[in-house]
């Protein structure tokens, strides 16, 4: 399994999750450029990927607003922060109100600019 299978394979977590929220009108945001403009694409993906961005394009169906959208790594800190925190705990895990430590303030700083 090769990176943009991770990162396809993510995209559809994030889309199942979102659909258990009840949420009906979502963005997605990632840093693999290749994954979101295949997802972006009416092109068939013919990528090792393709069945699982297939998958992903079925499920946005069921929102009333879904887009994807390509942001640089840079810009995706809060989320980088959690993955590499993730790595260090053995059974998968929600953070909602307990967010670690060191991404606390980058939460913070984060709703601050966008304020």
């Amino acid at each position: 399994m090769n990176v943009e299978d991770v990162e396809a394979l993510d995209c559809r977590s994030a889309i199942v999750f979102a659909l258990k929220l009840g949420l009906s009108e979502v963005v997605f945001e990632g840093d693999s450029e290749k994954i979101t403009k295949a997802l972006n694409s009416a092109l068939p993906c013919l990528s090792s990927f393709g069945q699982i961005i297939d998958d992903v394009k079925t499920l946005a169906l069921n929102f009333v607003s879904a887009c994807f959208v390509h942001v640089k790594r840079q810009g995706n800190a809060v989320a980088d922060r959690l993955a590499k925190a993730a790595k260090c705990i053995p059974c998968p895990h929600l953070w909602s109100d307990d967010l670690p430590c060191n991404v606390q303030q980058l939460v913070t700083d984060a709703s601050i600019s966008v304020d």
